[in-house]
């Protein structure tokens, strides 16, 4: 195996292209797509596992935690 330097490394790292299955992410209350370079509110649940759910404003967060006060 040739031995390349860190800027060779780093230059192949930034240079290579992932295929395949893209995760995509909605958000947990009204499902619309989440662009995953942009931040979002979040709610973290707890039982037996941690549960992270992503939500698109701070409306449909609002709405959903309404929801589960109600349901609750």
């Amino acid at each position: 195996m040739t031995p390349y330097d860190a800027d060779e490394i780093a230059e192949r790292s930034l240079s290579r292209e992932q295929t395949g299955v893209v995760e995509t992410y909605v958000c947990a209350t009204c499902g619309s797509s989440l662009d995953t370079y942009e931040k979002h509110p979040v709610v973290a649940e707890s039982d037996t596992a941690v549960s992270v759910l992503l939500f698109c404003s701070s409306s449909c967060r609002r709405d959903w935690l309404e929801t589960e006060r109600k349901d609750g």
